[in-house]
């Protein structure tokens, strides 16, 4: 009867400690522009209203990690604003800002820390592929998120630059879209194309299942 008793203990502490490991993530993410990628006759002022505008936009992804997995999604997201803005400038003339018409796409990612892979859907079809190699460096600047400590770490992925601030303050390794895993889990990051920053991190997350359908 003692043996059997240990035994179910067992197994349901070898249960805590797994599911203690299933985290999840959830960014809030804004869409990365350069005043430059506007067109080149917009007045200065009205790229510069564009600009806020659009950085002001925020929307969510989630990471989730399981052991050696890191499913990261994006739901798909049309953001709308048909408003146009009558901005006025010291010379008395008066520009219009265009509104907004953006659709954030769906983007499902898994990666395997162990193997160092990313899987998705490309053209319809599940591929998968290694993960690009990239060569963090720490700059030395910390700061807390969600209070945790983290540590900033910069690099090169394909060409251009990526910023991150992780921590190893949570079990497991986690980094979210195409970014490279690092010893940590990283709650902050920033690339050409975006930028997010976690807003809230759960424990005791269940396994997910079907994750591609």
């Amino acid at each position: 009867m003692k043996r059997t008793t240990s035994f179910i203990f067992s197994l349901l502490c070898l249960g805590l400690l797994n599911a203690q490991s299933n985290v999840k993530v959830t960014f809030s993410n804004a869409i990365a522009l350069n005043i430059k990628q506007l067109e080149s006759d917009t007045p200065e002022v009205v790229k510069k209203h564009t600009m806020e505008r659009i950085q002001n936009i925020r929307f969510l992804s989630y990471m989730t990690i399981e052991d050696e997995l890191v499913y990261y999604e994006i739901k798909s997201k049309s953001i709308d604003n048909k408003e146009s803005e009558k901005i006025a400038t010291s010379t008395t003339k008066y520009y219009m800002v265009p509104s907004i018409q953006i659709k954030i796409p769906e983007e499902k990612y898994l990666k395997n820390n162990k193997e160092n892979s990313i899987a998705s859907y490309v053209d319809k079809k599940l591929q998968s592929k290694k993960l690009p190699s990239i060569t963090w460096k720490k700059s030395g600047k910390q700061k807390k998120i969600l209070g945790y400590n983290c540590y900033e770490a910069k690099g090169i992925l394909e060409g251009k630059p990526v910023s991150i601030y992780y921590t190893t303050e949570i079990r497991g390794s986690g980094s979210p879209e195409k970014i490279p895993f690092i010893k940590g889990v990283i709650l902050e990051y920033t690339t050409d194309k975006r930028s997010g920053v976690a807003t809230k991190v759960e424990f005791n997350q269940p396994k997910i299942k079907n994750f591609f359908k």
